[in-house]
């Protein structure tokens, strides 16, 4: 995974794009610490249990709407609402999506 800064996305923003293109993953760093990351999206997220798990966490944390997440997630909203109740949601819901010691990351996808 490449690491790129604040100002390198300023000043190099094709060669993320093009790390992106190449199905690479990068962290982008606002004084040495990772801020965001970002994800390509050359693949399937549909095929991953990390859909489920990244439109649970945004939903727990108020980012994306119900039938966003459901959407997310591939699953109606009925069965999002299911999934929802099949977990113990407060000891989800004290999980950020961020790197230790750092402000909260923006996660658009992300797959293993």
């Amino acid at each position: 995974m490449k690491t790129f800064t604040l100002h390198d996305l300023q000043t190099r923003t094709a060669d993320l794009i093009d790390h992106a293109k190449g199905g690479e993953s990068s962290w982008i760093t606002y004084q040495g610490k990772p801020l965001v990351m970002a994800v390509s999206c050359g693949f399937d997220l549909a095929d991953t249990r990390m859909a489920t798990a990244l439109a649970t966490g945004l939903y727990l944390q108020e980012e994306i709407s119900l039938g966003r997440a459901a959407q997310l997630a591939h699953m109606s909203r009925s069965q999002f609402v299911e999934h929802l109740a099949s977990l113990d949601t407060l000891s989800l819901g004290s999980v950020p999506l961020s790197w230790p010691g750092t402000s909260p990351c923006l996660i658009a996808q992300a797959h293993e």
